[in-house]
């Protein structure tokens, strides 16, 4: 029981985890790079999906966005591992992706974590917010 409580704050941890300053692929953060792409496609809404890796719309799967997700993707492995439960117990973990802002200028975007396991429970975590500066 107490394993399956302390998942509970696995969706903040991913989201906060993409979200620092420690996840950083050569010209900017990853929250940079998403707001890069939103402010040069129009697309304003991605999903990102830890376990296999992907992003969609498409216009998002940039090599800065996904370099990130094999950590994420340990993370939930390690916790799982950490906790004793098996290996399969987390079916789905995503961070649904809002850009907000029309202007380049104040750009801001929120994530939200959640996840799925096989005990057929879905986890959300909290609404983080971060504003970002546009890679030019």
């Amino acid at each position: 029981m107490r394993a399956l409580k302390a998942l509970n704050g696995l969706p903040n941890d991913l989201v906060q985890m993409y979200f620092s300053t420690d996840a950083y692929y050569r010209t900017g953060y990853m929250a940079d790079h998403l707001l890069s792409v939103a402010m040069s496609s129009g697309l304003r809404v991605a999903d990102i999906d830890i376990l296999q890796g992907t992003i969609t719309p498409v216009e998002f799967a940039t090599p800065a966005i996904l370099s990130y997700l094999p950590t994420l993707r340990q993370h939930v492995l390690s916790t799982i591992d950490q906790l004793l439960l098996p290996s399969d117990h987390v079916i789905e973990a995503h961070i649904d992706v809002t850009i907000s802002g029309q202007e380049e200028e104040m750009p801001f975007l929120s994530g939200t974590g959640w996840m799925r396991t096989t005990d057929g429970r879905i986890r959300k975590g909290h609404v983080y917010s971060k504003d970002g500066m546009v890679i030019k």
